[in-house]
């Protein structure tokens, strides 16, 4: 009884976490969130010329670019009307901070888990429906 009430709450974290993770627009904000932290430039799309080259480029990814001899890295993102611009430098700040984050994230799942497990649900009595 207690191994399926931990299977069944493992799942539901499961679920929780692929809705949450599958949801484009807070992928994009997170990211966009770590761009910001890692040093990239936020350049927004005022004008109808700089809206249609903003739509034209690969959406939400980040970008290689090659300018007299530098790398830079771009995130676009038409939805908010954003273009985040960087460096080699900021990118690879970007990446650690994605791997941070990265951890940070399965550190929690990993704590919730634990905390499931640990639980023991026999002692506070009877959890079904009340009704």
């Amino acid at each position: 009884m207690q191994r399926n009430l931990l299977l069944v709450s493992l799942a539901m974290i499961v679920a929780a976490a692929l809705s949450l993770s599958s949801c484009g627009g807070m992928q994009a904000q997170s990211k966009e969130n770590l761009l910001s932290a890692a040093g990239f430039q936020m350049r927004l799309a005022d004008t109808p010329a700089k809206q249609t080259q903003l739509q034209a480029m690969t959406q939400r990814k980040l970008m290689p670019h090659q300018k007299k001899g530098q790398m830079y890295y771009t995130f676009a993102n038409s939805k908010s009307g954003r273009l985040y611009i960087g460096n080699a430098q900021n990118y690879q700040r970007y990446q650690e901070l994605a791997a941070q984050q990265k951890v940070a994230r399965e550190d929690y799942m990993a704590a919730e888990m634990e905390e499931q497990e640990a639980m023991d649900w026999d002692m506070w009595g009877y959890y079904g429906p009340m009704w």
